[in-house]
């Protein structure tokens, strides 16, 4: 089970964003301000941080900066959110380290979404797991005349040459 540490001031918010994950089947830690947020993220070791960007005692950017610093934490995937919705504030969040930001009100759905994508981003790849190689592709059995889309392209460009017709347009949305 994925551990999610919550460090937001807002009584109201932690047991919102608590019941949607606990539902989503994750193991919840909170803290309500900046120091025990610290102390809490220490001890309990998540797989994502939910971060408030204002706290009291220390700054969720503070908190940010810290994690992304320390060598056991540096890769902690973080998602930050806040009233806060200018776009200095999100700059300033994505150069300090943030994974994702979210802006209050926020839709817990699109949170819980926000918070398994950053988790399976974060997941190692497969062992044995091989790479695909795009130039090492070949064509589907029985599909020996498939051409690539560029090929296709000069060979219809060709044809209209040839026949002294225009090239068709293609009309794009």
């Amino acid at each position: 089970m994925k551990r999610i540490l919550i460090i937001e001031d807002d009584p109201d918010i932690v047991v919102l964003v608590r019941y949607e994950l606990g539902k989503a089947g994750f193991d919840v830690n909170e803290a309500l301000d900046g120091l025990s947020g610290r102390a809490v993220l220490k001890q309990t070791s998540p797989d994502l941080l939910l971060l408030d960007t204002m706290l009291p005692g220390v700054s969720g950017l503070q908190i940010l900066l810290e994690v992304r610093r320390d060598a056991m934490l540096h890769r902690l995937p973080i998602i930050m959110f806040s009233a806060r919705c200018g776009e200095a504030d999100l700059v300033a969040a994505f150069e300090a380290g943030a994974d994702d930001y979210v802006t209050k009100p926020f839709s817990p759905r699109e949170l819980i979404a926000r918070v398994k994508l950053l988790l399976r981003r974060s997941e190692p790849p497969l062992q044995g797991r091989q790479s695909l190689k795009f130039n090492e592709l070949s064509p589907p059995s029985g599909a020996a005349n498939c051409l690539s889309p560029r090929a296709a392209l000069t060979s219809a460009s060709a044809a209209c040459a040839r026949k002294s017709k225009p090239i068709p347009r293609i009309p794009v949305s």
